[in-house]
């Protein structure tokens, strides 16, 4: 969800210079503040989106935030500090500006301003200017400011405010995670390596090889399984149960759920060094040899033939996982084939194994 603060804004700015009617914009505007809801969510993003149709909904398990959940804080004192720097500076500002203040800056627009002598002044040194920008865009997003468009961009306290000042309310915010490029990322990652002793190593590249056959198995990319600074950790601590398996960075519940069994079980074997090379050779000649597909007939055309063996085999009650593995497609192109040849409704009765019911006349 990439995206900033200024985003937003330039978004109310071009609902309320649209030509449109005064509905359409009310309607416009929370489509905008659902899509920001969503963006800065902190639980499942399925849920929040069932949610804005009406539907109610556990979590999935599967999305981005299910897998890694953000880490959250308690924002309550420092969306008061803004919300009351927002209303002591009239209201007429900008973030840039509101933060300038929050952060103490002593430049010619603040002082021609006065705003050096607002009590708000300075007390925000706590966070940094990026820290900041982030909770004003989650309280614009979550609708405890506004933007005033006439007022180029000036943030507005909403009616939602006026409890969180009060002290009414608590407000749990997304913490800003300052995102290092892939580059030094990498560094990083390359540097660490080395750090494991040779039974690590060992292990490393046994979980490297584990994390390919894996990765080939379900048709997607290797780092989609786990990214290698996983590995590398899983290496360095060679848990020996789950809850140790579960505390390491990049091992979320849906990961331990599906992969932690075989994660232990080589932790669990004797390594060997020299296996270790043996198999990292043979990674590296596979992947050469043998990239990664989502599956063997992914993208090409179904025959006539393949349709009539799909159909015998799903009525005869073959599973869709063991049909995917047969025909060398993924599971969504089997449902999705099953729809399109009308022997079911949709997708769920696919997976739900529902099928044709024989007549009691068919002799």
């Amino acid at each position: 969800m990439a995206y900033g603060l200024s985003d937003a804004v330039q978004m109310r700015r071009m609902i309320e210079e649209g030509e449109g009617e005064i509905a359409f914009k009310r309607r416009a505007h929370a489509r905008l503040d659902d899509l920001l809801a969503l963006c800065e969510s902190a639980t499942c993003r399925r849920q929040r989106l069932l949610a804005h149709f009406g539907e109610d909904s556990a979590p999935c398990g599967n999305c981005d935030l299910c897998l890694e959940p953000p880490e959250t804080w308690d924002g309550t004192e420092a969306a008061r500090m803004a919300l009351s720097c927002v209303f002591r500076t009239e209201q007429r500002f900008g973030a840039g500006h509101v933060i300038e203040v929050l952060l103490g800056h002593n430049n010619e627009r603040i002082r021609q301003w006065r705003h050096d002598q607002l009590s708000t002044w300075g007390i925000g040194k706590k966070l940094t200017d990026k820290e900041w920008r982030a909770v004003f865009r989650q309280l614009l997003a979550l609708g405890y400011l506004e933007v005033d468009v006439g007022g180029f961009g000036a943030l507005k306290l909403s009616l939602a405010a006026r409890p969180l000042l009060k002290g009414e309310t608590t407000l749990t915010l997304r913490r800003q995670i300052e995102k290092k490029r892939a580059r030094d990322t990498r560094r990083e990652v390359a540097q660490g390596r080395p750090e494991l002793d040779g039974n690590g190593h060992a292990l490393f590249e046994r979980l490297r090889t584990w994390r390919f056959d894996t990765a080939k198995e379900h048709g997607v990319p290797a780092y989609v399984i786990f990214h290698d600074a996983t590995l590398a950790a899983i290496a360095a601590v060679c848990p020996r149960d789950l809850a140790g398996l579960g505390r390491i960075s990049g091992v979320g519940g849906k990961k331990l759920e599906h992969y932690g069994e075989a994660l232990l079980a080589i932790c669990g074997a004797p390594v060997d060094e020299d296996e270790a090379q043996v198999m990292k050779a043979a990674l590296y000649t596979s992947s050469k040899t043998h990239p990664a597909a989502p599956a063997g007939n992914a993208g090409q055309a179904w025959s006539g033939d393949e349709d009539n063996a799909l159909l015998q085999a799903y009525d005869t009650g073959t599973p869709i996982r063991a049909l995917a593995e047969q025909h060398g497609r993924t599971q969504g192109a089997i449902t999705a084939r099953l729809v399109r040849l009308g022997r079911v409704k949709d997708r769920s009765e696919a997976r739900a194994g529902i099928r044709p019911v024989a007549s009691e006349n068919a002799d």
